[in-house]
């Protein structure tokens, strides 16, 4: 058995190795955009957009996670960082921004991911944050003629979901200057769209619908896009085949989809949608059926066991509860009524009456 552990612990450091292997050659060079800002003569790892000179510790063009193994927080702060460099070449201050460009082709969604960046001077990384943003660092002013260098390790979280695991990942850094951020950046990321409430509702026919909308948009360029600029457009279907309409008609029985569209100013599109499902109104009450006779008969100071009943909705089938009023007195001889009460989801009530003769 102890040698089985071993076997296991020491599997497990192989494919930390192996891991730690893929992140040490994992980080990028530069961005496809620093290729088209870039003069000839100029290495692949030391690029220049405009007001900044860029160099990276490695000529490797992108971030790769192949056959990505799930780390714990203390296992990615421990993996190997990639450094970099920023140059401001002028004289005067000057900001910028790193950011991320994600591959069209990539089988892990960020979400899965997880980060952590600090500038080489700082003592330890900072606690890691989930790759929802493609904004590493936003708006850090650089003083003329000075450097910054920064230190970066990305990893699978190990609280990712299973389908992440083995999977790929591409990204590329990009560091841009403030006022060139629109014209460099290679933007092909649609913007987020957050919506406000669920994203399902079920109504009754005619009941009143209210859109809550969008509680939010980003974007990883475009940083004035508002709620405003979400255009909306609906669809309907009953049964036949979707059409387009113009607004949610609740006295219509169908299912109403609610797209939520936003456009950036590269024309990447980013869509969510809301489905809202209009049902009959019930306002037929549950059958109640008893199971023995409608009359009952029990002989004086005997026994009556009462065999109970069932109930059945028009829309929503079977009703489980059926409540039972009266009682069976079989020591006096007399007639007795038994009450059924069946309440379907709808309000709508059901009965039936039995009589036991106690003779």
């Amino acid at each position: 058995m102890e040698q089985n552990s071993k076997k296991i612990v020491n599997t497990k450091k192989l494919a930390m190795s192996l891991f730690s292997l893929g992140l040490l050659l994992m980080f990028v060079g530069t961005s496809y955009s620093f290729f088209m800002y870039s003069k000839e003569g100029q290495t692949n790892n030391e690029m220049a957009t405009g007001t900044f000179q860029v160099t990276f510790e490695s000529n490797s063009e992108a971030i790769n996670l192949d056959n990505a193994y799930p780390m714990s927080e203390a296992e990615g702060q421990e993996t190997t960082s990639y450094k970099f460099s920023i140059h401001n070449r002028g004289d005067i201050p000057a900001k910028y921004q790193i950011s991320i460009l994600e591959d069209e082709g990539n089988t892990i969604s960020r979400e899965n991911l997880k980060y952590t960046i600090k500038k080489s001077t700082d003592a330890t990384f900072p606690i890691s944050k989930t790759l929802n943003s493609l904004i590493l660092v936003e708006s850090k002013s650089l003083q003329g003629s000075a450097t910054d260098t920064y230190e970066i390790k990305v990893w699978l979280d190990e609280n990712a979901t299973n389908d992440a695991m083995g999977q790929t990942w591409r990204g590329k850094i990009q560091v841009v200057s403030e006022e060139e951020k629109a014209l460099v950046y290679e933007d092909h990321i649609a913007p987020t769209i957050i919506l406000s409430g669920k994203s399902v509702i079920n109504l009754k026919q005619g009941e009143r619908f209210n859109d809550l909308g969008v509680a939010s948009v980003d974007d990883n360029v475009d940083k004035n896009l508002k709620t405003t600029n979400v255009q909306i457009r609906y669809e309907f279907f009953d049964g036949d085949t979707p059409k387009s309409v113009t607004e949610i008609d609740t006295d219509q029985i169908g299912a109403y989809i609610i797209y939520y569209e936003l456009l950036d100013t590269k024309g990447n599109k980013g869509v969510v949608a809301r489905t809202v499902n209009i049902t009959q109104v019930n306002t037929e009450p549950p059958t109640v059926t008893l199971t023995g006779n409608i009359q009952e008969t029990v002989a004086l100071n005997g026994t009556y066991t009462d065999p109970g009943a069932t109930a059945v909705d028009q829309v929503n089938n079977q009703v489980n509860d059926i409540l039972v009023f009266g009682t069976v007195n079989t020591k006096v001889a007399g007639d007795y009524i038994l009450k059924y009460f069946a309440i379907d989801k709808d309000g709508n009530i059901g009965s039936a009456t039995r009589i036991v003769r106690v003779q």
